[in-house]
């Protein structure tokens, strides 16, 4: 099976040095609060809903 191009979110840590530590997880954090901060919970809204992600209730809504 072929990756598919783009951002690995959930292991993007991986391999960083002592990415099991909290010290890596906190300066990750603050990087996203940040990002929250600049553009605002609309952008953030907006990116969610271009996810497509779908609720895992069995209906399959969307979250945005």
């Amino acid at each position: 099976m072929a990756e598919e191009p783009g951002e690995h979110v959930l292991f993007q840590n991986v391999w960083k040095e002592n990415s099991t530590s909290i010290d890596v997880y906190k300066a990750s954090a603050v990087r996203e609060a940040r990002r929250v901060a600049e553009d605002g919970p609309e952008a953030i809204v907006e990116e969610v809903k271009k996810s497509n992600l779908r609720g895992r209730g069995g209906a399959g809504f969307r979250p945005g």
